[in-house]
C-alpha cells in the first residue's frame, strides 16, 4: 500500500546477543501518478486568438513534487520551448510568437517518478487583417444592367471566417448586407 514505512534489523549471535541497528531508515511506497490538469483560465483547445503569446495555466495535485514541464510545439510539432520548474510553479507565458498554430502540454513528475500529461491543446494566433481587393466592376463603371456581378478577391494568412458584402446608394443609405461564411 501506499505510505511511509520504517525498517530495522535484530540480529542474534549464538550467545544470545541482540542488537538492532542504531537507526530506523524510512521509505515510501508511491504508485500513484500525480495529478494535473489545466485550470479554467486555460484557452479552450483548438480557439484562434489574435494576439503573440500563449498562458498556460495548471492545477496539480501531488504530494512528493519533483517536478513540472511546460512544453512549446510548432505547426509541425517541433519542440519550440521546454522550460522545467523544481518549484510548484503553475502557469507560463510564452511570449512574442509569430502568428501559426502551436500546441502544448504540460508534464509533472514526482520522486518516485510516476508521470502525468495533460492533453495537447491546439491554438491558433493570428494577429494579421485579412485582406480584401475590390476586382469588378471597376471603380467609376458606368453599366445598362441594373444586375451586377461583384467580384472581391479575399485573403487571409490563416483562414478566412465570413466576408460580408455591403452595398449603398448614392446618398450612403446601405441597401443590401449580404454575409457568406466562409
Amino acid at each position: 500500500n501506499d505510505g511511509s514505512y520504517k525498517w530495522n534489523v535484530e540480529c542474534n549471535d549464538t550467545s544470545n546477543n541482540i542488537a538492532f541497528a542504531l537507526n530506523n531508515f524510512t521509505f515510501n511506497i508511491d504508485t500513484i501518478n500525480p495529478l494535473i490538469s489545466y485550470a479554467s483560465n486555460s484557452d479552450a483547445d483548438g480557439i484562434n486568438v489574435s494576439r503573440s503569446n500563449i498562458f498556460v495555466n495548471v492545477s496539480l495535485t501531488e504530494t512528493n513534487f519533483v517536478n513540472i514541464t511546460f512544453r512549446l510545439f510548432d505547426s509541425s510539432n517541433s519542440l519550440i520551448n521546454s522550460t522545467t520548474y523544481t518549484t510548484q510553479t503553475l502557469s507560463i507565458n510564452f511570449t512574442s510568437l509569430s502568428d501559426g498554430l502551436y500546441r502544448y502540454n504540460v508534464s509533472i513528475i514526482d520522486s518516485a517518478s510516476n508521470i502525468n500529461t495533460t492533453t495537447t491543446q491546439r491554438i491558433t494566433l493570428d494577429t494579421a487583417n485579412p485582406n480584401a481587393t475590390l476586382v469588378s466592376p471597376s471603380n467609376g463603371t458606368i453599366a445598362n444592367n441594373s444586375v451586377q456581378n461583384l467580384t472581391s478577391n479575399l485573403s487571409d494568412a490563416i483562414e478566412l471566417k465570413n466576408a460580408t458584402l455591403y452595398i449603398y446608394n448614392s446618398s450612403d443609405i446601405e441597401i443590401n448586407q449580404t454575409t457568406a461564411i466562409l
